[in-house]
């Protein structure tokens, strides 16, 4: 799987093997994070940085600030 998203969606190979924790079956464990991702809201690298750190409790308030910082902004606060 991890070669098809490399390919397909040209991320790099570090990405395409860290997958996202959304969680398996309809909704996942982030439910909204999942929409935000499907609507085209939030782009794969926000989504992996967001979910190291984002429970169903906190991910709507995160997906809106998400909206509005960078990758890098993301990855500084899940480290």
């Amino acid at each position: 799987m991890a070669q098809w998203l490399w390919m397909r969606y040209g991320i790099s190979d570090w990405k395409a093997r860290s997958g996202s924790p959304l969680g398996p079956g309809p909704g996942g464990a982030l439910p909204r994070i999942a929409q935000a991702f499907s609507a085209g809201r939030l782009g794969v690298d926000k989504v992996l940085e967001l979910t190291r750190f984002a429970t169903p409790e906190t991910e709507e308030g995160l997906i809106s600030w998400a909206e509005g910082v960078s990758s890098g902004c993301l990855r500084r606060r899940a480290d």
